[in-house]
């Protein structure tokens, strides 16, 4: 059988996974982004408090996280009907942010310390891991064991923002553990875990609106 030799292949690119990250990831300040970069200071504020709501649900909140550098759009749900009215503009509002691929300002403030982990990182990261990024792995959580090995135990990913007309309500999707594809191929739909939240402006904060999430799924 194989399958002692695949662990321990496994277990050493994972081992080996702190000095792989310092050779894909550049000091913040010594990156270069040409892609799509999210601007708007706004975003950032709920990506932000976005964070701040998924970390209460930890046992021991991450001083330091790790977040995709790349956008991942989810517009799958909820079904517009289930939405109060009050809440359309900004949930169409995520689905048109969402139609592309964004990428995440490298010296943003996201509230904590952070690494930005690009899609070809991650990428990199599977393959020296023994990963075939070209088919599903046939595993319940592909990839967990690159994952364990970021900072904060998990890779961390954002759709775009979306809000209503007045800006104070904003919609977007946190994701976990996001299996990347192969360049070739469409983005693949499955991570580990998935909240889309529903966020309102309080006295200058956004803060989870009561209800708070719209839908959610896992594996």
């Amino acid at each position: 059988m194989r399958l002692v030799p695949l662990i321990l292949t496994r277990a050493v690119a994972a081992f080996g996974l702190s000095l792989a990250l310092i050779a894909l990831a550049p000091p913040v300040k010594m990156r270069a982004q040409t892609k799509d970069v999210i601007a708007d200071t706004e975003s950032y504020a709920v990506f932000a408090a976005a964070l701040t709501i998924a970390s209460a649900q930890d046992r021991r909140p991450a001083e330091r996280v790790a977040l995709l550098e790349e956008t991942r759009p989810v517009t799958t749900c909820p079904a517009e009907e289930s939405v109060p009215p009050e809440w359309r503009s900004a949930l169409a509002n995520h689905k048109r942010n969402n139609a592309r691929t964004r990428s995440l300002r490298s010296d943003a403030d996201f509230g904590r310390p952070h690494m930005l982990v690009s899609m070809v990182a991650l990428r990199s990261l599977m393959r020296t891991a023994g990963y075939d990024l070209s088919r599903f792995s046939g595993q319940q959580s592909p990839g967990s064991d690159v994952f364990r090995g970021l900072p904060g135990g998990k890779l961390i990913a954002f759709s775009a923002v979306g809000f209503d007309e007045q800006r104070t309500r904003a919609v977007v999707t946190v994701q976990y553990d996001c299996f990347p594809t192969a360049e070739n191929q469409p983005p693949y739909s499955y991570c580990h875990e998935f909240h889309q939240l529903m966020l309102v402006k309080h006295d200058g904060k956004w803060i989870a609106a009561r209800g708070g999430v719209t839908c959610k799924g896992g594996a």
